[in-house]
């Protein structure tokens, strides 16, 4: 069994935004690739808080467990009384995988080396508390306790 220990937590303040797909435009030199600028931003701002980990990357091949809590901003009608005040599983778009994938890309090259080093995820997505501007995006990163 391995026991893990946390080794990069980022809270990332704001809306979580889902890795879009590529987009590609027709230019006089033939067809160009580009990421929306929506998904550039998210995953930037990730890449700017993770900053101060950066002197803890993972080594290569090491095996890094992933666990991802994406709580997106309560709808109105989520904030009458019959609606408990905590956190609310969230099971409507944008899916909670391509909100993961923007996160794994943001991090890569910065707290590990490839994202092929992820071996374990967990991912949760929720709606969040009544309070306004409750919405985040937390990732925390474990490797192996040594010696394990």
């Amino acid at each position: 069994m391995i026991i893990w220990n946390e080794y990069v937590r980022v809270l990332v303040p704001g809306e979580p935004v889902p890795k879009a797909r590529a987009r590609a435009v027709a230019t006089k030199k033939g067809i160009r690739h580009y990421t929306p600028d929506k998904t550039k931003l998210f995953e930037k701002k990730i890449k700017v808080l993770a900053q101060k980990y950066r002197r803890v990357q993972a080594p290569k091949r090491t095996p890094v467990r992933f666990h991802l809590i994406a709580v997106f901003e309560r709808p109105k009608y989520m904030m009458a009384a019959k609606y408990d005040d905590g956190l609310i599983e969230h099971t409507v778009r944008p899916d909670l995988d391509n909100v993961l994938k923007a996160c794994k890309d943001a991090l890569n090259g910065l707290a590990y080396h490839d994202d092929g080093q992820v071996c374990q995820i967990r991912a949760e997505a929720y709606w969040a508390e009544k309070d306004p501007n409750k919405a985040r995006t937390e990732v925390v990163l474990y490797v192996p306790k040594e010696g394990e």
